[in-house]
């Protein structure tokens, strides 16, 4: 009886250790695939949203560049140029007559904006009707016979920001750098120069514009500590965010005297 009796006693100790290891080792398995799983989606989608806000972030830059130096018809038929500001406007820039686009080589005294990063600031005329598509920092149409300025930069929170009369309108966040080189109408090698080197702001007819966008992975231990070059402009990092630069050559159209 004593040996039918050990025969169906349950598990031992022993055996009970053998059969927790071996399950903590499938959990364990487990837990590391569904991390690995995540981390995977999780870069794979910080990804897709970095290339959506670079071709958002460029493409708004390039629609607002070439309204630079526009006249309606009424100007252009009466030959009515941009007009001359002699004394600094609100946002710290004087005009010739006609100019339409002027900037700042890696500043550091313009209001609000991020130190060592470009700024770049245009001019037009608003449209009258048919053809009332001139648009201001916050999509407003632009009244016809008004002229308006826009500066676009990058705002001590890497924000990519348009500041005209009405104030500041943030486009996009997590952009850290912008960077702006000049082409002039005169120079048949169709060199690019800073602000700083711009001999006649007149002669501007195409602008390069580069950005450096940013986009933080929530999981994983990344750490990026990559130069990236912007133009002319070598900019290092060292956080937790991947980034892309990307850049895109503005023709403007709406040259005239």
């Amino acid at each position: 009886m004593g040996k039918v009796m050990r025969k169906q006693a349950g598990f031992g100790l022993v055996e009970l250790m053998i059969a927790l290891v071996l399950s903590l080792i499938v959990v364990g398995g487990l837990y590391a695939a569904l991390i690995g799983d995540q981390k995977s989606y999780e870069a794979t989608r910080a990804s897709h949203l970095l290339v959506s806000k670079n071709r958002m972030s460029i493409q708004t830059l390039r629609l607002y560049l070439q309204q630079a130096g526009f006249r309606d018809y009424n100007q252009l038929y009466q030959n009515t140029l941009l007009p001359l500001v002699s004394a600094a406007d609100s946002f710290g820039f004087t005009w010739d007559e006609a100019q339409m686009v002027q900037g700042l080589n890696d500043q550091t005294t313009f209001a609000g904006a991020k130190a060592d990063t470009d700024v770049i600031a245009f001019r037009f005329y608003g449209a009258a009707a048919p053809n009332a598509s001139m648009y201001t920092c916050d999509g407003s149409e632009l009244a016809a016979d008004t002229v308006t300025t826009l500066v676009f930069f990058i705002s001590t929170s890497d924000q990519l920001v348009c500041r005209d009369a009405a104030g500041d309108t943030v486009f996009d966040e997590s952009i850290d750098n912008l960077q702006v080189l000049y082409g002039s109408i005169d120079d048949s090698d169709f060199k690019y120069y800073t602000a700083n080197d711009v001999a006649d702001w007149n002669q501007i007819n195409r602008v390069k514009v580069g950005l450096l966008v940013a986009q933080e992975v929530s999981m994983g231990s990344l750490t990026n500590t990559l130069d990236y070059k912007v133009l002319d402009k070598t900019v290092s990092v060292n956080d937790k965010s991947i980034r892309q630069a990307v850049s895109e050559t503005v023709l403007l159209l709406n040259m005239g005297s």
